[in-house]
């Protein structure tokens, strides 16, 4: 009895512990899909910036008498909007009275949309962007959800609405693309609750209102719920979006959750019923059998869940960065066309127009440079390169590109050997670095140091403690805290604000150091500044003398 009693307190307490376990596993599952769901939201919204970003260049076009600038950036937008990556089903502008007076759509009817809310909340003064709640388009006739913000007429003053129309269905259909898509449920609501867009069934559930779980700016949400739409009881993961007025969710189905759980909890109850030594010791190892497996089984699945999440993570990253260096590029084309053609007849006007499109495409190669780079498409022009001289070259341009309150100091013997590399990627490297140091400086300034000793090659290098030096640049920033200082070489991780930078900096000298034959490291101390190590191999000549 006594054994008895003891298996069955022990078994019980086993299966708490299990289903414990098992739900924060499956907490931890939707938190990893709500970030890719939130990514993949961050996509669409900056498509959307950018198109009521050209709008509103095509309005102050108009109200300029340029015409013929307000009709390409008009062609620029239609041809945009009619890419389905980006789920825009029309682009509009209405005027102060409520009439539209432009859309992207060809011969669409000019209707009068002073009643709807996302022109009257523009209208009494709102300018941060509205979401509204799903709707069917008095010019589409089909479910949208429209993304305004207001539009400011000659001396300033309301003067109407952009109008970008997101298509309900064909978002909440792109949602099904994602991990964790298949039985279980991803959406998007307002904070009032409405849905915009939902993975499973969305011709049911768009539009709907409900209550969702957790409220207030900023706030997260994990918890265990009956589904208000479908009565399935789920695993739920909420989080608002921040800077906007959208909140993602992801419910993942209990039942499945826990499946493994209810195997294990049957096997206790079952060992429990016996008091025979031998039974007990069998069900025991049997439940050891099935820990085992349900282990391995939760750790391919979270693995499977973060590699998806960081790679959506880095996609997104990427193209946001790149479609922002593009977007430039293209603006700055655009613009030095047009003044050619309205100038055609002063030719140093001619001149300095085509020298700006000149300088705009030259920005554009150096993006695809530093992709190709990233791909490692871009092989090195290896030679004997002279470490003191490079280093007082850089010196000399950041002394003319960093600003007056970011000093540059060299230290560096002039005896130094020859080291074996592509010297344009090296200074590129070593320039980007440096920029980098500057922007942990700001606002205060500091000192950058520049600095190269003899060191062997370290552990992870193509020949390591073979001869080579380490190049060193050194800020008195403000440095990383250790989870930051994790992630620095990671593709498109970046601390700086969105939209000002890809993330490929450290990543990109990263894959120089190593295609060069040597590696890269950093330390960094919150207050106490950054220090960027990067080794290099010595020239064959110089590798053999300091063998000698």
């Amino acid at each position: 009895m006594t054994v008895a009693g003891g298996t069955l307190l022990g078994g019980q307490a086993y299966i708490a512990h299990t289903r414990h376990d098992q739900e924060q596993e499956a907490l931890n599952r939707a938190e990893a899909a709500a970030r890719s769901l939130e990514q993949y939201l961050l996509r669409t919204l900056e498509a959307i910036d950018l198109f009521h970003d050209m709008v509103q260049r095509r309005q102050a076009l108009l109200t300029a008498g340029d015409t013929a600038g307000a009709a390409a950036i008009a062609a620029q937008i239609i041809a945009l909007a009619s890419d389905e990556r980006f789920n825009i089903l029309q682009v509009a502008t209405v005027g102060a009275d409520g009439w539209t007076t432009w859309t992207s759509t060809p011969d669409a009817p000019r209707v009068n949309l002073s009643d709807r809310e996302h022109f009257i909340v523009h209208e009494h003064g709102l300018t941060e962007m509205f979401v509204s709640a799903p709707l069917v388009g008095r010019q589409s006739q089909r479910q949208t959800v429209q993304f305004t913000r207001p539009l400011s007429k000659t001396g300033g003053g309301f003067g109407g609405v952009a109008v970008v129309s997101l298509d309900a269905t064909a978002f909440s259909k792109g949602l099904q693309t994602l991990p964790f898509a298949g039985r279980d449920a991803l959406i998007v609501v307002r904070q009032d609750g409405t849905i915009i867009a939902r993975s499973r069934d969305p011709e049911d559930t768009v539009g709907r209102r409900i209550e969702m779980p957790g409220k207030g700016p900023h706030h997260v949400t994990r918890a265990r719920t009956v589904s208000a739409i479908d009565g399935v009881e789920r695993f739920i993961y909420r989080r608002d979006v921040d800077g906007t007025p959208l909140a993602t969710g992801v419910g993942l189905d209990a039942s499945a959750e826990l499946a493994s759980f209810e195997i294990i909890r049957k096997a206790v109850n079952v060992s429990t019923i016996g008091v025979v030594l031998l039974s007990l010791t069998l069900a025991l190892l049997a439940l050891l059998w099935i820990e085992r497996r349900r282990a391995e089984h939760n750790l391919q699945a979270a693995l499977a869940s973060l590699e998806s999440s960081q790679r959506m993570d880095a996609l997104g990253r990427l193209v946001s960065g790149v479609a922002h260096d593009f977007n430039h590029v293209l603006q700055a084309v655009l613009s030095g066309a047009h003044f050619i053609q309205k100038s055609s007849a002063d030719p140093e006007a001619v001149g300095r127009y085509a020298r700006m499109i000149a300088a705009a495409a030259q920005r554009g190669a150096s993006v695809t440079r530093r992709l190709l780079s990233l791909a490692r498409c871009d092989r090195l022009e290896l030679e004997a390169v002279e470490p003191r001289a490079v280093l007082d070259g850089i010196a000399e341009l950041l002394h003319h590109t960093l600003g007056h309150n970011a000093r540059v100091v060299v230290k560096a013997s002039p005896e130094l050997p020859m080291v074996l590399t592509d010297r344009r990627q090296l200074e590129a490297t070593l320039v980007n670095l440096a920029i980098n140091a500057r922007d942990a400086m700001q606002p205060r300034g500091g000192t950058i140091t520049l600095s190269a000793a003899l060191s062997r090659l370290p552990a992870g290098s193509a020949s390591p403690d073979a001869p080579g030096l380490c190049l060193t640049v050194r800020d008195t920033g403000a440095g990383m805290e250790p989870d930051i200082l994790d992630r620095a070489r990671e593709p498109f991780f970046t601390t700086k604000p969105r939209g000002e930078g890809t993330g490929l900096g450290l990543t990109m000298a990263n894959g120089f150091a190593e295609q060069s034959g040597g590696a890269l490291a950093i330390e960094s101390e919150l207050g106490r500044g950054t220090t960027v190590h990067l080794w290099l191999p010595l020239a064959p000549a110089m590798a053999e003398e300091q063998l000698a």
